[in-house]
């Protein structure tokens, strides 16, 4: 469990375009003491704030693919604290400490997180803007990065190391809550501070 949460942490550091912090976890865990396996809905919900009708009044058939309007309530890291609280063995600071050590310490741009820093950075100027923050976390040189170059995320450094500090529900509950739920409104969402602190995952059995 300690070893998914920390494989999952690392990654939204140097394989965000796949598993980030801002997204969600699905589990599939194997309890070998009780001879059984569960399921953990880690996926994010929709904000309360959401409402069918005044999207079709906005003139919306369908959700859109990308904006504010699409994203839910980020569902990784309370389940990350949820499957700790039942499984985990070791400290937050030894599980979150190899993900610190990449935030900000850096690691060697690597040909596939190039690739999708490339893609998604004209994908978010039409979404959000030619000056959204994208540019200056992932691209901050103004151009692309050179195989091996050392990328540092000083910011996500800080945020893991609340987590460790404080817990992981420290992700939704205090000001790193209120700060998403208000970026996310400020783009249009309907996000509210209540929809991070209310959201919990879900233990449920495997389909099959």
């Amino acid at each position: 469990m300690d070893a998914a949460i920390a494989t999952n942490a690392v990654l939204a550091v140097v394989l965000p375009s796949g598993c980030g912090i801002g997204g969600d976890a699905f589990w599939l865990i194997w309890d070998a003491a009780a001879s059984r396996q569960f399921a953990l809905n880690g996926s994010g919900r929709a904000p309360a704030g959401a409402d069918a009708a005044a999207l079709r009044a906005q003139g919306l058939r369908a959700m859109p693919i990308r904006g504010p309007l699409t994203v839910t309530v980020p569902g990784a890291v309370r389940s990350w604290g949820d499957a700790h609280a039942r499984f985990g063995r070791l400290s937050r600071d030894a599980i979150l400490a190899p993900a610190i050590e990449l935030a900000a310490g850096g690691f060697p741009a690597w040909d596939g997180f190039i690739d999708a820093v490339e893609r998604m950075t004209p994908i978010v100027a039409d979404a959000l803007g030619p000056t959204a923050a994208f540019a200056s976390v992932y691209r901050p040189n103004g151009r692309p990065w050179r195989p091996g170059e050392r990328v540092r995320f000083p910011a996500l450094a800080r945020t893991l190391e609340r987590l460790a500090a404080e817990g992981f529900d420290a992700f939704y509950d205090g000001d790193l809550g209120e700060r998403q739920a208000g970026a996310l409104a400020t783009l249009g969402g309907a996000h509210g501070v209540a929809d991070f602190r209310e959201h919990r995952s879900t233990w449920t059995n495997p389909i099959e």
